[in-house]
């Protein structure tokens, strides 16, 4: 059976989709996905970002640390990425808390997002950079629909009420 001709075979000339002169390879350090979308796994002492576009594909990756100082840090990180605007978190209401209220001050939205189950963890390995894409491909996909413990409704206000229950009997005994 005879193959068919394919395009440069018949005599059709191939013509560029676009002009290489536009593509400068020193400039392409500097292109940046438009809507970056972050993602954190959150640990006690160290956050691990990771950053994909809108589309899904992976772009950066980084470790900050748990205090103030490192939270601003992240997110000057990630918005030197482009403009930033969602992130999914780990663990928004143990050792993502603190992160979630910082990127929530600056606007950006948070969503909770679950830990990967132990089946992706054998596919794909565990690593807290794979975790941290997870989270920021769980809001790209809208796996992640749930927003981020807000830390000041009537929950948080029982929760710490409970807390000082806790510690007073503790202290008592």
């Amino acid at each position: 059976m005879a193959r068919k001709p394919g395009p440069l075979q018949a005599g059709i000339s191939a013509q560029p989709i676009f002009e290489w002169s536009h593509f400068k390879p020193e400039k392409w350090g500097q292109l940046k996905p438009l809507k970056p979308v972050l993602g954190v796994d959150t640990h006690k002492d160290v956050h691990v970002a990771a950053v994909v576009t809108a589309a899904g594909a992976f772009v950066a990756s980084e470790s900050f640390p748990t205090t103030a100082d490192g939270y601003e840090q992240l997110l000057a990180w990630a918005r030197t990425l482009g403009r930033l605007s969602r992130a999914g978190v780990e663990c928004t209401g143990s050792y993502g808390a603190a992160l979630s209220r910082h990127l929530r001050a600056q606007g950006v939205t948070v969503f909770e997002v679950n830990q990967p189950d132990k089946a992706t963890h054998r596919r794909r390995g565990k690593t807290e950079t794979i975790d941290a894409e997870a989270a920021a491909r769980a809001v790209v996909t809208g796996r992640a629909t749930a927003s981020a413990k807000a830390g000041d409704g009537p929950v948080e206000m029982l929760r710490r009420f409970k807390m000082a229950k806790t510690s007073a009997t503790k202290s008592r005994a």
